[in-house]
């Protein structure tokens, strides 16, 4: 599940900056984001590995194992730049 954010994060990126570039509508750019968002949450609900660890130092503090912890980068990283292209879409947002 880790390999699948990863890859749509990068299939975010991409997305984001083909926008910034024009290359496709701003429409076609929303509904490549949504398959996109909705692979992401599928990677965050179908993981099925350890979410959790204790400190380094053992005080009791929890902390994301490093897989998990990309599943949730990539999955804030998608959402951001799908309420940017919202926004743009429904014009409250002039940024391409």
């Amino acid at each position: 599940m880790s390999l699948l954010a990863i890859v749509t994060g990068f299939l975010t990126l991409a997305n984001y900056y083909f926008l910034t570039g024009q290359t496709y509508s701003p429409l076609i750019g929303s509904l490549l984001q949504t398959v996109l968002l909705i692979a992401t949450i599928r990677a965050v609900f179908s993981y099925r590995g350890r979410k959790q660890r204790s400190d380094y130092q053992q005080r009791g503090y929890q902390i994301f194992t490093w897989r998990f912890a990309i599943i949730i980068f990539s999955f804030l990283g998608n959402i951001a730049v799908f309420v940017v292209i919202l926004l743009n879409l429904f014009g409250q947002l002039n940024q391409f």
